[in-house]
């Protein structure tokens, strides 16, 4: 039986001490979604959307404003997958 300086260690659901199961290895990652995409998002409609909406609603009426922000998000939202399908699929390279 190994200790746990070789990361071994006994399964809780089983009763015997001749079974061991390898730990599962913790990701400390943000990922994809978390990491890239959400912070993108937050940037385009942080300050700009919000602080702008009671504007454009006045101007151009409360239903126009429902497409106006469906247009920007979809913008957003493809931008945003273009980020990150750069920053998670290219390798960085040399150079600033």
């Amino acid at each position: 039986m190994k200790n746990i300086f070789n990361r071994w260690k006994k399964s809780p659901d089983l009763p015997t001490d001749e079974i061991l199961v390898k730990p599962k290895k913790s990701f400390a990652g943000f990922g994809t979604f978390s990491g890239v995409y959400l912070p993108g998002v937050l940037a385009v409609f942080g300050v700009i959307i919000y602080l702008r909406l009671g504007w454009i609603v006045g101007a151009v009426g409360f239903y126009q404003v429902f497409a106006i922000i469906s247009i920007a998000f979809g913008i957003t939202f493809l931008t945003s997958l273009s980020i990150a399908a750069v920053a998670t699929n290219m390798r960085v390279g040399q150079g600033g």
